[in-house]
Formats: structure tokens, sequence, C-alpha cells
């Protein structure tokens, strides 16, 4: 089977599998008697697999509004699909890595052609009995992002999987490409980990959101947890960016408010509403109170992340060698923190929140440099002599 066929079935494979993981969502509230009519379950899936890529959506209402947000739960399982693809149309292409990064990239239209034409004809029109939503709400997603979002992340990830599909186990682009990898799934690991650790030693927050997740009954509690679950890389990224020395902020059309940051901790007393208000007008910022000291542990998690990917990136290698790949590795690292800041951003109206993209990218990339280097001069383990090599690449979504 010559490599376009695969990469075409690949790709078409790939689209069914993720569009069937954004009905989950729906069916799960018909499951908890959410009595959604079925043409509109398929929709509501729709836009959850869009969101899978970051494509926004016009909400339509008096007036038109974009929400943009990623799940990105689901992206990994995107990545993790394109990936896998992409290795197999390498592993059929030529021996140059010109014809194998062309094969793998050949998955970008199978897929992405079909999430443009069906967001092209996928509407959803709700009927509302009045409040905030008078009239109806119309929900529509962003066409030219439906074709352009989806290809984007296609051609790199099926691209990196054809060419680490015959790349050597001990080469340097292996040890970048698959190092960073290993830097950035730690990172989130450890992320969670810490944020798991902050609930525990602030028991009243933790009291807090459980309340709030029960108020209003076991069927809504399952439905704010299933989307916690799509989100927990979200999460883990609002604790990487600040663990790095970047801001979590709310950007609105006046003013940017930092809600997390190094140091620092907005006082957030009169509510949600109040910092929304604060950041849409010239209105006075929220004062803001040293964090606590133990708060600067979660500094741990971008130092463990990077030193731990940087020895695993030189180990195959000696001298110099070691240096120049675990510095690679966190150039790849910083590259991922960039993207994984932007998908992170939810966005509506005027208003953002989330990591700011170009700060936490370029802290990453010091992060990641500086943490790989240390972690390539870290004293090599000794191999044990005659120990074969593992035939087939490990994909970059495996710790």
């Amino acid at each position: 089977m010559t490599p376009a066929r695969v990469a075409l079935r690949r790709g078409l494979v790939a689209f069914g599998v993720v569009a069937l993981a954004g009905q989950l969502v729906p069916t799960v509230i018909d499951l908890f008697g959410g009595g959604l009519a079925f043409p509109t379950a398929l929709k509501l899936g729709w836009f959850y697999t869009l969101a899978f890529h970051r494509v926004g959506l016009e909400v339509t209402t008096a007036s038109a509004s974009r929400l943009s947000i990623a799940f990105l739960t689901g992206t990994g399982l995107v990545l993790w699909l394109l990936y896998r693809g992409g290795r197999a149309a390498g592993l059929l292409a030529g021996p140059s890595s010109r014809e194998r990064i062309l094969a793998g990239a050949m998955i970008a239209p199978a897929y992405a052609v079909p999430v443009g034409l069906l967001t092209l004809i996928v509407h959803l029109q709700l009927r509302t009995p009045g409040g905030l939503l008078s009239g109806g709400v119309r929900v529509d997603g962003v066409t030219w992002q439906a074709f352009v979002f989806p290809a984007a992340i296609a051609v790199v990830t099926g691209g990196a999987g054809a060419l680490l599909a015959s790349e050597p186990q001990g080469s340097r682009l292996r040890a970048w490409l698959v190092g960073g990898w290993r830097m950035m799934l730690v990172a989130l690991g450890l992320a969670l980990i810490g944020l798991l650790v902050v609930a525990a030693v602030r028991p009243q927050g933790l009291r807090t959101y459980a309340r709030a997740v029960a108020a209003n009954g076991p069927r809504a509690a399952m439905l704010v947890l299933g989307h916690q679950a799509l989100l927990l890389p979200n999460h883990a990224f609002m604790v990487l960016a600040p663990s790095m020395g970047a801001c979590v902020s709310l950007e609105g059309a006046a003013a940017t408010i930092p809600v997390l940051c190094p140091g620092r901790l907005p006082v957030l007393g009169e509510g949600l509403s109040a910092t929304l208000r604060a950041a849409s007008r010239r209105a006075a910022v929220p004062p803001r109170r040293t964090m606590p000291a133990a708060y600067f542990l979660l500094i741990a998690v971008p130092a463990l992340a990077t030193i731990t990917g940087g020895r695993w990136a030189a180990r195959h290698a000696d001298g110099r060698e070691r240096l120049v790949r675990g510095a690679g590795a966190g150039i790849v690292f910083g590259v991922v923190v960039g993207f994984g800041a932007w998908a992170t951003c939810i966005a509506f109206r005027s208003f953002s929140f989330g990591p700011v993209p170009v700060p936490t990218a370029m802290l990453g990339l010091v992060w990641g440099t500086v943490g790989g280097t240390l972690g390539a001069v870290w004293p090599a383990a000794q191999e044990e002599p005659g120990t074969p090599e593992p035939a087939l690449p490990p994909s970059p979504t495996s710790v």
C-alpha cells in the first residue's frame, strides 16, 4: 500500500474517532436525563469536536459573540491519532526525511477537509424562554478556523510521526523531539499533582468548590465534573505557567487583571462580576496580596520536568553532544508550551482568560534549554552491554 493511501485511510479514521469522541458529552447528558433532541445532540457533539482543535464558535443572540475554548483532553486524543497515522505513512515512504515528512503531512487533507465541510453545514438554533438570551441563540463554528486549525495540527503532528518512524533510536532528532515531549508531559503531570497538594493544604477552598458543584443536584454535578475532566490539561497549564514565572490573567477591553502570578495573588472579595467589570471598564484593579511562601515550591514543576527530559535526551550521547541534545529538547519544550498556553486561553466577547502566550512560550524556552542542559550534564547511567534497543519508536505522548 502506498504512503498516500495509508495517510488517506488513517486521516479518515482519525476524523471518525474524534467526531465520535465529541458525541460522548451529549450522550452522557442524555443518560442523566438531559432530554436533548437527537439532531440537537449531534450538533452539540460536533461543537465539542471543534473545541478539541480550539476552533471558535459564533454565538448569536441580539448580537454576535465569539467563544474560543479548547478541551485539551480531546486535543491529546487528536495528537495521538494523527501522530500514529503519520508514523504509519512514514514507514512506507522513501529513505529521505523530506519524503517521510511529506508522507506524514498527507494525513492533513483527509482529516481537516471533513472537519471544515461539516462545519459549513452544522448550525444549532435554540429557542430560549427569555431572560438573558431572550428570543433564542444560534451557534455556528468559525469556518476558516475549522479548515486551518485541524490542518495545521495534522501537518505538524503527522509530519513529526513520519519523521520519527524510521529515525534511529539514538539519533539527535529523536532525542530533541521525544525529549521535549517528555518534558511537557512530566511538567503537566507534576502540575496536576501540585494542584492536588494545594487543594489538600487549603481545605476551605476545596469545600467551597464541592458545595458549588453539588448545589444544583447530582445531574448538574456530573456535567460539571465531566467538563472538568476534559479540562484537566488546561488546569495543569494554568499551574505550569506561573510556576515558570508567567502570569495567568483576565484581559478585558480596558484592563488586564493578573489572577495568578509569581509572588502575588489578587484579592477578589467582591467576586467574579466585580472582576469582569474592572477588566471591561476603567475601574480600579483589585488589590493584590503576597503569595504564601509554600506556593513557591511549585517552581519544582518545570525544574524537575526539564532536567528529567534533558537527561533522557542525552542518554545515548557523550561529551558536547549531550549538551546539544538536552538544549534541543528544551527548545521543543518551549514551542509546545507556547502552543499549550495559546490553546488554554478562553476567549469570549472582549474577554480572555489564561496564560499570556508569548511570555509563557519565552519562559518555556528558557526553562527548557537551561533545565535540559543541566539534565544533560547529569552523569549518564551505565547501560548494560548487549541490551537490545526497541524496534519501534515510542509515541511522543508516552512518558
